[in-house]
């Protein structure tokens, strides 16, 4: 059996769904890295299960790249990567792995990654065939995507070892979307497998508007969302210049609507944007 082991990031989590996705998953992997972003005190009596408790929150980036090495000293051939809200089925890393080895040609992989249910829609999502165009896949099919979230993304430890880790700087969002960017100008691919699906939740709520469900997310989560968007567009090489403008349209419609869901949002806003555009990369206060 190849050597598969997870990396779960937890952040003040809710001990009983956490309870699930552990029991969800443990079984399915060799080890299980739990790196916890916060001062409370997390262990668990399973000789496979590995917590790491970093006294503060230092960003998901960071707490990845902790297991990511955890892990590489263990020699580990693939790490699944874990939000703590994430519900896996039983044969999650069976079916991924059978994925992997019907794939015609294996080192081009950069992620497998699998379709997922959104827990606040109720509602299986879209994939992203290139960076700003999504479409509902067929489940019998395999789709080269443009990039995915990474919780329940599974990555083999030698393309880490060529893209390189996640972007601590960017802390929390875009976190993903920037690596996979790093991976497929490297030349491989971001695979993804829409008939094998696990439970997700994005944001930490919806709210209805019109006939429409909108993704609510705090209120320093969109201070991040904004920033590191802007971030990428102009001090990073992930984007052609094409892409590069699509996304700035992509974030300034984003802005937008978090100023109309969100009051007394201009100034976060404005602070992202202008830290942003000079690359001041830097953790803020609050709750994400």
């Amino acid at each position: 059996m190849t050597n598969i082991d997870c990396v779960l990031i937890i952040y003040k989590p809710d001990t009983i769904l956490l309870s699930h996705v552990i029991s969800g998953i443990i079984g399915q992997v060799r080890n299980c890295y739990i790196v916890n972003n916060d001062s409370d005190t997390f262990t668990f009596k399973q000789s496979n299960i590995i917590t790491v408790n970093l006294g503060k929150n230092y960003g998901i980036a960071y707490a990845q790249n902790i297991g990511i090495n955890l892990a590489k000293q263990n020699n580990v051939d693939f790490i699944l990567f874990s939000d703590q809200d994430t519900i896996y089925p039983q044969n999650f890393v069976a079916k991924m792995m059978d994925a992997y080895e019907y794939y015609f040609n294996k080192d081009e992989i950069g992620a497998l990654v699998p379709r997922f249910y959104d827990q606040n829609k109720m509602r299986k999502t879209k994939i992203a065939i290139n960076k700003f165009k999504y479409i509902v896949p067929h489940d019998d099919k395999v789709y080269h995507v443009a990039h995915a979230i990474s919780s329940g993304s599974i990555i083999p430890i030698k393309c880490l070892d060529v893209v390189g880790v996640m972007r601590e700087d960017l802390f929390i969002d875009w976190v993903d979307f920037e690596w996979c960017c790093r991976a497929l100008k490297h030349g491989y691919k971001i695979v993804s497998i829409p008939g094998v699906s696990i439970e997700h939740k994005m944001g930490d709520r919806v709210r209805k508007i019109g006939n429409k469900k909108v993704t609510i997310r705090s209120r320093v989560r969109y201070y991040y969302l904004i920033r590191n968007g802007i971030f990428i567009i102009l001090h990073t090489d992930a984007l052609t210049i094409f892409e590069r403008i699509f996304f700035l349209k992509d974030i300034c419609i984003k802005a937008l609507g978090i100023c109309l869901i969100e009051k007394n949002s201009t100034g976060l806003l404005a602070k992202a944007v202008h830290d942003g555009i000079t690359g001041k990369m830097y953790e803020i206060q609050g709750e994400y």
